[in-house]
């Protein structure tokens, strides 16, 4: 999980995960409940050219629904 909402930040983080564990074990997870949309694309994009192996987004709302 890499929920910075900096893109370049997102990017090392992503780049490290993925020279450490090869690009087949690595699934990005985006905090896109912290960003605009546009900022969540443009780490999709960066985790598709760093080779990570797929994307997961992460919503707080999705997992707090009906919560008290």
């Amino acid at each position: 999980m890499a929920y910075s909402t900096s893109t370049d930040v997102f990017r090392e983080q992503i780049r490290v995960a993925v020279e450490a564990g090869g690009g087949n074990r690595v699934w990005a997870g985006i905090g896109a409940y912290r960003q605009v949309a546009d900022s969540t694309v443009a780490k999709i994009t960066a985790a598709r050219a760093l080779g990570a192996r797929g994307i997961v987004l992460f919503s707080y709302n999705s997992t707090s629904a009906g919560a008290s």
